[in-house]
């Protein structure tokens, strides 16, 4: 989230507010989110958890005194999808805060490259390319080209195979996304 917001120029007080969102997003889920790291089917109550953690993380936050709109905002909104079939308030594209709309296509990408006891992590250039191709109904698909844009391709410690067979890790990113160094 902060890589992109930083490539989209956003001031510093909503990036250090979507950045604090970021983490604080599944709040009221962490005890599901580590049940089902080990398991891919949810029981009917962790579905319910799972459909209401937006708006219990926002509660959770404000019994603690958090009252930044922005980051309250983005922890509400993140599950909301461009197509407007998110919850928990199916708003749809713009309607979206930008915050929200970040944290969405960076938490998709994260899921995608982490591992899980159910499959191994998918590397970078593919976990973007899915995210690109299927960024359409679901995600806002220019927050979803800009974070392909600012990672790149190849982000610093990529493993990669170079064309003459030998193994290198990027470790900087260059205007090219396809050529890092």
């Amino acid at each position: 989230s902060e890589v992109l917001l930083g490539d989209l120029e956003v001031p510093d007080d909503v990036r250090t507010a979507t950045a604090a969102a970021a983490l604080a997003m599944n709040l009221s889920i962490v005890e599901v989110q580590e049940a089902l790291f080990f398991r891919q089917a949810m029981t009917p109550e962790e579905k319910s958890q799972i459909a209401r953690h937006p708006q219990a993380a926002v509660d959770r936050l404000t019994a603690a005194g958090v009252d930044d709109a922005v980051l309250l905002q983005a922890v509400l909104e993140h599950h909301e999808a461009h197509d407007g079939k998110g919850y928990p308030r199916k708003l749809a594209g713009d309607a979206i805060g930008l915050p929200a709309r970040v944290i969405s296509v960076a938490d998709k990408f994260c899921a995608t490259v982490s591992e899980r006891a159910y499959r191994t992590a998918v590397p970078c250039s593919i976990a973007l390319r899915k995210l690109l191709t299927d960024a359409g109904p679901t995600m806002d698909t220019q927050v979803a080209a800009r974070l392909a844009r600012a990672v790149g391709i190849y982000p610093p410690g990529t493993v990669v195979r170079l064309k003459n067979g030998e193994t290198a890790m990027a470790v900087k990113r260059t205007l090219d996304p396809q050529a890092p160094v």
